[in-house]
């Protein structure tokens, strides 16, 4: 790849902050990112249905019909939780806050939300959501024709770039790094609470970093196929139960794998992990120092190198930097080691 095709992101900005980029980088392969210039704060909510149960409740399907008349990007996924949990999940995506306010705050979701019979039965029900202002966030494609998440409310994907391929690429990325260091002094610490039967709600904590980053395996076939899933797979499963089980040594408050159905409501080959760290700064240090992660890095390059541009792996991710009160995380009738509850204290419990 000649550098005269790469776009950069940073160019002459003015910077209080260093670039991690080394100088005259040149990315290994090539990546795209999207363009979001006309969707400057949106919101994101990611909301879930907690049961028992092995198949989706009917309370998830009223869940996603109400998100669907008012989002404007609306995805599914579930997972099975450290107890044992199936949690059905969407992310939904609105353009701007009035569009997310007007959802949460009046009509059938606000109603439904505030049902007393939500704190009541077998089923538990949490809403994570933030607003995204443009200068705390970045995105990232290994391909530049589907675009995926947020990307999915602009217009294109630009690039290829050059600010990706190296450790603290995604710093880089985020415009508002170039001023400040989007830094959080903190640790975890595991504090026990009461939840079920309540409602519980939590700040989103200033400069807590949320990656939503995603596999695409529908196009492999063949040898590819087999490589990922005897390969690839395993070793990511590994790093993502790594830090939903070691959030004091990581910093990271939750990181829930997901899988994500095909129109039928069967798996797909599409999978993404949506993790949760205490800053920036800890989703980089595990991210360029822990064995977990190190080791899938591995297998990605190792299937990369033996399968060169016939790969049709695709990878996503979108990465945001939480300003101060950025969002709320709710939680209603969950378990107390739902999403950020065993960490942050309570703003508002019923």
């Amino acid at each position: 790849m000649g550098a005269s095709r790469l776009i950069s992101l940073t160019g002459a900005a003015p910077r209080r902050c260093p670039l991690r980029m080394p100088a005259a980088w040149q990315p290994p392969v090539p990546a795209w990112c999207s363009d979001l210039a006309a969707v400057t704060r949106p919101v994101v909510a990611t909301l879930g249905v907690q049961s028992r149960a092995s198949e989706a409740p009917p309370e998830a399907e009223r869940l996603r019909v109400l998100a669907a008349s008012a989002a404007a990007r609306v995805e599914q996924a579930w997972y099975v939780d450290a107890r044992g949990y199936r949690n059905d999940v969407l992310i939904a995506y609105f353009r701007d806050e009035p569009a997310w306010h007007r959802y949460a705050g009046e009509g059938e979701f606000a109603e439904w939300w505030s049902a007393p019979m939500r704190l009541s039965g077998a089923l538990g029900y949490w809403r994570e959501f933030f607003v995204a202002p443009d200068d705390h966030r970045e995105t990232l494609f290994s391909a530049d024709d589907r675009p995926a998440g947020l990307a999915s409310l602009g217009t294109r994907l630009i690039g290829p770039i050059t600010e990706h391929g190296y450790w603290g690429g995604a710093r880089d990325r985020i415009p508002r790094s170039a001023l400040e260091t989007l830094a959080t002094e903190r640790s975890l610490e595991r504090r026990a609470s009461a939840t079920l039967g309540r409602r519980v709600t939590v700040a989103a904590p200033t400069h807590a970093c949320v990656i939503r980053s995603a596999q695409d395996a529908t196009d492999c076939t063949g040898e590819e196929l087999e490589l990922y899933e005897r390969r690839v797979r395993p070793v990511l499963q590994r790093g993502m139960d790594y830090l939903r089980d070691h959030a004091t040594e990581t910093g990271c408050f939750s990181c829930r794998l997901m899988q994500e159905p095909d129109p039928e409501g069967s798996p797909s080959r599409r999978t993404f992990a949506l993790a949760h760290f205490v800053s920036l700064g800890a989703l980089e240090r595990w991210a360029a120092t822990h064995e977990t992660h190190l080791a899938i890095f591995d297998e990605f390059l190792a299937m990369a190198g033996e399968l060169g541009p016939a790969m049709r792996l695709r990878l996503w991710h979108e990465v945001y930097v939480l300003p101060e009160h950025a969002g709320r995380f709710e939680y209603l009738n969950c378990h107390p080691d739902t999403g950020l509850l065993p960490f942050e204290p309570p703003i508002e419990a019923d």
